[in-house]
C-alpha cells in the first residue's frame, strides 16, 4: 500500500506538472539601443502582474541581448532598469508612468519582442568670469520641459555646484527639453578675516543658456537620448548689495533661507540658498532685481515658513520676516450613495498645481481626514482609491479656492467637505490601423466640454494586443480618439485637431463600453 500510494503520488505530481507546463506561454525577445538599434547587453529584466509592485520572474539578457520567460496567462509588466532608471515595455519616452503592458495567453505572440531601451546622456560644461577665470561654487540649476499627466511643464530638475576648475556635470539625464541658469557669489565678496571688502561690492548677474540676462531670453537646450552637450557660461559682475534678513520670533529657528527670483516656466529661479541658524543673516553680493526672501524651517517640532519680495538696486536692503506655521488641511467626505461598501480605503488628495505630484492620506470610518501640515503651493483636491470614487463636489473655508485651485499660505487653517460619488464607468476596446490592432497607440479620452481642469483627460498608451482600458470614467460626456505618439493632451488647445474625427461617447454611471478606435495621423491621415 505504501508503494502503490507512493506511486499514485508520483503520477499525480508528474500530472500536474505536465498540465502546469501546459498553461505557460512563451514571452521572448530582444534588448536594443532605441537610438542605434544595437543590442543592449546584459539588461536587467523583471516581470510583474500589472498594478501591482510583485515580481514574479528576473532574468538577465545575454551579452546578444536576447531574453525569454514562461509565464501563466495574464497581463504583465516587463521592465528593466535598476530604481535610479526604471523603463517599461513599449514606452516610446522618456517620459515616467508610459509603457505597454503584455497580454499573454492563448492567441497572443509574445515570442518577437523588440525592448527598446532608452539611454540616458549628460549635460557638462564650464563656468568661468570676465578674465577667463573659473568660478567655483556656482550654482547651476538644470530645468526641465516635458509632458506630465498631459501638460507640459517646467520645473527644476536637479542642481550641482561647480567645482575648483569651474566645472560641473549633469549624468544620466533623461532625452528631453532642458534650459540652464547658473548664479555664483565673487570670491572676494565676502569679508576675509582681515582683509575689507571691495568697494564697491560687486556680484554676478544670473545667466541663462545660451546667453542671456532675462528668463525669457533663455533658449531650449534639446538633449537626445544618450547624447552628451556641453553648455559653458561666462559670469559678468555688476553692482551688487547686501540683504540683511531678520527673524520676528521668540522661538529659535533652523531651516534654510532663499532668494528667490522669476524662473523658467514654474520653476523658482534661486538666487542664493543658505542655512539659516539664527535671528539675523546678510546675504552678500546681491544682483540687482525683484526678489522673494523665502523662510523654509522649523521652530521645535513645527514646520514653519516666510516670505517677503523686496527689490535691489545697489543699495543695502533690510527685510523682516514673520515665520508662520505650514498650513494645515483637514475635512470630511461623505458618500453620495450612502448604502455603498467601499471594499478598500478611501484616499483624500492635495494634487500640486505645478508638477502633478500628490499627498494622500486615508479618510477614517467617520468621513475626517487631516493634513497636518502642508508645504505652501497650488493644488488640486481629489478622492482615490480602488474603488474608483471621485471629488463630485467641493467646499472649501480658509483659504482661497478659485477654478478648482486651492492656494495655501503659511498659517492658514483650512477646512474641505468633498463628497464621493462611485457614479463611474468603465471604457475599453481596441486602437485599430485598418483592420489591425496597435500596440502602443495613445487611446485619449476627452470631457465634450473644454475644461481647465486637468485631471478630466485621460491617457492610456494601448498593450501588446492594441488594447485600451480606461477604469473609474466620472460619468459624463467624452470625445475618444488615439494616436500615434504621445501630445499634451490635458491642453485643449492640443487636443483641438483632432476632435472632428473623435468618436463621442456618452458614459452612464457604472456603464460599460467596447469602442474600436482609428489611430489619427494628421500629417498621413488615419
Amino acid at each position: 500500500m505504501k508503494r502503490r500510494s507512493s506511486g499514485i503520488a508520483a503520477a499525480a505530481l508528474v500530472a500536474t506538472a505536465c498540465c502546469h507546463a501546459a498553461d505557460l506561454y512563451r514571452v521572448s525577445g530582444v534588448v536594443v539601443d532605441a537610438e542605434t538599434g544595437a543590442p543592449h547587453p546584459r539588461a536587467r529584466l523583471a516581470v510583474m502582474p500589472t498594478g501591482t509592485p510583485v515580481v514574479v520572474a528576473r532574468q538577465i539578457a545575454g551579452a546578444d541581448g536576447l531574453f525569454s520567460f514562461d509565464l501563466p496567462q495574464g497581463k504583465y509588466d516587463l521592465r528593466s532598469g535598476d530604481s535610479d532608471d526604471p523603463q517599461v515595455y513599449g514606452r516610446k519616452t522618456s517620459a515616467l508612468g508610459l509603457g505597454s503592458s503584455l497580454i499573454v495567453g492563448p492567441g497572443q505572440d509574445n515570442s518577437k519582442l523588440v525592448f527598446r531601451w532608452i539611454p540616458r546622456g549628460a549635460i557638462s560644461g564650464r563656468i568661468v568670469d570676465e578674465a577667463g577665470e573659473p568660478v567655483e561654487s556656482a550654482l547651476i540649476q538644470l530645468v526641465r520641459s516635458h509632458i506630465v499627466s498631459g501638460r507640459r511643464v517646467t520645473v527644476t530638475a536637479a542642481w550641482r555646484r561647480s567645482e575648483d576648475r569651474g566645472e560641473y556635470r549633469f549624468g544620466l539625464v533623461p532625452g528631453s527639453t532642458y534650459y540652464l541658469a547658473v548664479t555664483g557669489t565673487p570670491w572676494y565678496a565676502e569679508e576675509p578675516l582681515g582683509f575689507q571688502v571691495a568697494t564697491p561690492p560687486f556680484a554676478y548677474a544670473t545667466v541663462y543658456y545660451p546667453n542671456s540676462s532675462e528668463p525669457a531670453g533663455a533658449a531650449p537646450l534639446v538633449l537626445k537620448p544618450g547624447a552628451e552637450v556641453r553648455a559653458d557660461f561666462t559670469l559678468r559682475t555688476v553692482p551688487g548689495a547686501t540683504v540683511t534678513v531678520e527673524l520676528e520670533s521668540p522661538q529659535p529657528i533652523t531651516g534654510n533661507l532663499g532668494l528667490v527670483a522669476d524662473g523658467i516656466g514654474a520653476s523658482d529661479g534661486f538666487e542664493r540658498q543658505e542655512r539659516f541658524t539664527g535671528g539675523r543673516q546678510r546675504l552678500e553680493a546681491v544682483p540687482p532685481g525683484h526678489y522673494q526672501v523665502r523662510l523654509a524651517g522649523t521652530s521645535g517640532e513645527t514646520s514653519v515658513g516666510a516670505k517677503s519680495t523686496i527689490d535691489v538696486n545697489g543699495s543695502g536692503v533690510a527685510v523682516k520676516l514673520s515665520p508662520k506655521p505650514y498650513p494645515s488641511v483637514g475635512g470630511t467626505v461623505r458618500l453620495k450613495n450612502p448604502g455603498a461598501k467601499p471594499k478598500g480605503s478611501i484616499l483624500a488628495s492635495l494634487v500640486s498645481e505645478e508638477g502633478g505630484g500628490a499627498l494622500s492620506t486615508a479618510v477614517r470610518a467617520d468621513g475626517a481626514f487631516s493634513f497636518p501640515s502642508v508645504l505652501p503651493g497650488k493644488y488640486r483636491l481629489a478622492i482615490r482609491g480602488k474603488d474608483g470614487y471621485f471629488a463630485s463636489d467641493v467646499h472649501v473655508d480658509g483659504a482661497p479656492y478659485v477654478n478648482g485651485v486651492l492656494e495655501l499660505t503659511e498659517g492658514q487653517a483650512v477646512t474641505v467637505r468633498m463628497v464621493a460619488s462611485d457614479e463611474t464607468g468603465r471604457v475599453g476596446g481596441f486602437a485599430m490601423s485598418g483592420e489591425q490592432p496597435v500596440m502602443g497607440a495613445f487611446a485619449v479620452l476627452a470631457p465634450a466640454v473644454e475644461t481647465g481642469d486637468w485631471q478630466a483627460y485621460h491617457c492610456f498608451q494601448t498593450d501588446s494586443d492594441g488594447s485600451y482600458d480606461f477604469q473609474n470614467i466620472p460619468a459624463g460626456d467624452y470625445l475618444l480618439f488615439a494616436v500615434e505618439d504621445l501630445i499634451e493632451y490635458a491642453n485643449p488647445k492640443a487636443v483641438e485637431p483632432y476632435l472632428s474625427s473623435a468618436k463621442p461617447l456618452r458614459v452612464e454611471p457604472h456603464g460599460s463600453y467596447s469602442e474600436r478606435i482609428p489611430v489619427v495621423n494628421l500629417a498621413g491621415g488615419r
